[in-house]
């Protein structure tokens, strides 16, 4: 049993001691009225005694209530309750004595009768003030029944009859009923612990809720309200309310005026009603965003759910501001864009619009070189300055990359995008410091017109990007306005790009190669590699024409792959000294693993490293230049050689011969046909030349067409290897056999005769 239980039953004994001054009071006056009318001396010693332990019964009863604050332990509450049924048991036995004394001094009957009933009319209030305690009961049943039976003996005669007639069945019915009694209470005592114990748990999850509840009765009186309300809310919602006074009560912590809160209030008493159903939202002074939600209950009451839903709709809002705009730029993104686009092209009908396309020069560099860590802050910087082109005038919005769209609305003249679109490469072109680089990006703007070149977003977008392709391919730094032929050199180009995707597969590319020639001897060094492609419908194809789409859609790695292939096994025909050049795409290096696709093909061919040349332009040099210089230095310590290509094209950096792992410098054709006319770059080539002579580096002149060219060439430079038409055309892999066999050195032997003639 609970310590807890036990007290309130040890309680339970202490308390009502008017009962037992009334039953002391009856048997004190009725024993002292038979002691008067008997004059017993006996009789006034038991009433005596009787008075005497009432008064000890009554001093330990204040005596247990004054010190009951003190009382801790079960063993202090189980010493009180033994004095107590001691006390109890010998008050009884002293009371149920004084019948067996007036027995035994006195005949008188009435005597007899009164002191035998007011034992038993005392004995028969044990099961209703004593039944919790089963020791007690027993002890004054006990206790009682053996000077009664004493009594009913000394009686003699008929009263021996009341033994087993009348006592016996008594004192068997006052132990009943007291345990019918006990049972009863323990059952009351656990089921009200019970709904204590589910009261408290109930307060407790109320109170604890994250959300406030309210709960009406079926007239709309307010019947609970839990902590939470009254926190979220800042006020406190007493009970017996009604919804529109809990609501108008409220009024100090709801940001809204007076009349908005009756609004609310009658919304909220019309959704008690269920009508309509749903919930209401509202905020607080301190900016506490609030759902109400209402469930009916089956008595007709509602339960009124009040919901912080502050954190929630701040997600919503970060959720929709990502969904809308560039986290990077914090520019509109791609799909609030086309949103504003398609609101302006409806509510705008008839109006002139121009859409600018903008794409940064040389970003992709400027992440590979320095970072995206700088590239990214350069992106803030473009977006900065376009919102300062633009200003109030336009729409700016970032694609995605470095892919920026500028939409001018309601413009009156064309020539207002055209002013916006220098402007802007203007600014852009701008030089900005970032973490110690000073970088410059171009910009190149494609511009479409609505209604001139279409009505739908996706259509304007588009022929801007075409207008914008355009831009790219005349040179950094230009805007285009879309013309219809560039949607008819789009089509060409798709179906181009199409057919280039199943050309590898349908074995359409072919290899012819071009010898290279010892400029001393004459004798051929190498061939080099360069595919063809003979389209099934349209023929033979340049690859100046497929190579750029093969680049920018991706299948210029298994081209390449496939070439090198071709071009090695082919080589193994040859004799040993005799090398094969191929074409490396800077996009390779950056798109695919070069390394891997050489160890393939060697180890597949057969062919030696030392006979491989792969031949890379300043563009591959310069993208990721630690990248590729890594590789190119690993490929260089496996014997294959290195060869600059196209020298004179580009920037033609001096740098890059000391900077990168390179064997040979290939002048280009368009330096060599300039030899002719022009002493300057004869003077140049003899320059490169001696100096790559000096550095140990091999010079090869592609692009010989003409015995006057190469007359410049055995004169003013130092040159090692020459190739050209002059010499030979590309050949098939047959004629290319042939003239292996045929050693033809007679051309640079002629052209050395012609020379000593002249002199």
């Amino acid at each position: 049993m609970p310590l807890d239980v036990f007290a309130s039953r040890v309680d339970a004994l202490y308390q009502d001691p008017k009962t037992l001054l009334a039953g002391s009071f009856a048997a004190t006056a009725a024993g002292t009225y038979v002691a008067v009318s008997d004059r017993s001396v006996a009789l006034v010693v038991c009433i005596a005694a009787v008075a005497l332990v009432n008064l000890v019964r009554f001093g330990c009863i204040f005596w247990y209530f004054h010190r009951r604050c003190d009382l801790k332990k079960r063993s202090e509450y189980a010493a009180w309750k033994r004095r107590y049924i001691v006390l109890a048991a010998l008050h009884v036995a002293l009371l149920c004595t004084l019948p067996t004394v007036v027995f035994a001094v006195t005949d008188d009957h009435a005597s007899q009768l009164l002191s035998f009933s007011v034992a038993i009319g005392y004995l028969a209030g044990i099961s209703g003030r004593n039944f919790a305690c089963k020791e007690l009961v027993i002890a004054q049943v006990a206790a009682s029944a053996v000077p009664l039976s004493a009594a009913m003996i000394i009686g003699g005669g008929h009263y021996l009859a009341a033994i087993p007639l009348g006592l016996l069945p008594f004192f068997v019915g006052i132990v009943s009923i007291a345990t019918r009694l006990r049972s009863l209470l323990s059952d009351l005592n656990a089921s009200e612990q019970n709904s204590r114990h589910i009261a408290t748990r109930f307060d407790a999850a109320l109170n604890n809720m994250p959300i406030g509840l309210l709960m009406f009765d079926p007239n709309g009186r307010l019947l609970v309200a839990n902590h939470r309300t009254h926190e979220i809310l800042g006020t406190r919602l007493e009970s017996g309310m009604n919804a529109q006074t809990a609501v108008a009560s409220s009024r100090p912590s709801i940001k809204a005026t007076r009349s908005d809160v009756s609004h609310l209030a009658a919304l909220f008493a019309a959704r008690m009603k269920r009508m309509p159903s749903g919930p209401l939202f509202t905020e607080t002074l301190n900016d506490v965003a609030l759902k109400i939600a209402f469930q009916a209950m089956n008595d007709g009451g509602t339960v009124v759910l009040v919901e912080d839903i502050t954190e929630q709709r701040k997600a919503e809002h970060v959720i929709e501001r990502l969904a809308t705009f560039d986290s990077l730029t914090n520019l509109p993104n791609r799909a609030h864009f086309l949103r504003e686009f398609e609101r302006v092209l409806t509510n705008k009908v008839g109006e002139t619009h121009a859409l600018l396309f903008v794409d940064l020069d040389d970003f992709k560099r400027v992440n590979d070189t320095l970072g995206h860590a700088v590239g990214d802050e350069l992106l803030r910087i473009v977006a900065d300055r376009l919102r300062n082109v633009v200003g109030g005038g336009g729409f700016v919005s970032r694609l995605g990359g470095d892919e920026f769209v500028i939409l001018l609305q309601s413009i009156g003249q064309l020539s207002e995008a055209s002013a916006i679109a220098s402007r802007t490469i203007n600014i852009i072109d701008i030089p900005v410091d970032i973490s110690g680089h000073k970088l410059s990006v171009g910009a190149s703007i494609g511009i479409s017109i609505v209604p001139r070149d279409g009505k739908e977003a996706g259509e304007i977008l588009q022929k801007a990007d075409l207008a914008l392709y355009s831009a790219k391919k005349k040179g950094r730094g230009k805007f285009v306005f879309f013309e219809a032929e560039m949607e008819v050199a789009a089509h060409a180009r798709a179906a181009l790009e199409a057919d280039l995707k199943s050309a590898l597969a349908n074995e359409e590319f072919s290899l012819v190669f071009q010898p290279q020639y010892q400029l001393a001897t004459g004798a051929i060094t190498a061939f080099e590699a360069l595919i063809r492609w003979r389209h099934p419908q349209r023929g033979w194809i340049p690859p100046a024409t497929f190579i750029p789409v093969a680049e920018e859609i991706g299948l210029i790695s298994e081209i390449g792959e496939w070439v090198l292939a071709q071009a090695c096994a082919e080589a193994r025909n040859w004799p040993d000294h005799i090398g094969i050049a191929v074409n490396v795409s800077p996009v390779q290096f950056d798109r695919s693993d070069v390394v891997g696709a050489v160890k393939r093909v060697l180890m597949n061919t057969g062919l030696t490293s030392t006979r491989l040349d792969l031949e890379i332009t300043e563009s591959a040099l310069m993208q990721r230049g630690e990248h590729t210089t890594a590789i190119l230095r690993y490929l260089r310590e496996q014997g294959i050689k290195i060869v600059l290509d196209d020298f004179g094209t580009g920037y033609s950096s001096l740098s890059y011969l000391d900077q990168f792992p390179i064997d040979k410098l290939k002048i280009d054709r368009s330096f060599v046909q300039r030899i002719e006319t022009d002493a300057r770059s004869r003077v140049l080539l003899r320059g490169v030349t001696n100096m790559c002579a000096d550095l140990g580096l091999r010079v090869v002149v592609e692009g010989v067409e003409t015995t006057t060219q190469l007359q410049s060439i055995i004169e003013d430079t130092t040159v090692h290897e020459i190739q050209g038409y002059l010499f030979s055309r590309p050949l098939d892999p047959a004629q290319a056999r042939v003239l292996i066999k045929a050693e033809p050195r007679q051309n640079v032997a002629q052209v050395r005769r012609n020379r000593v003639a002249a002199c």
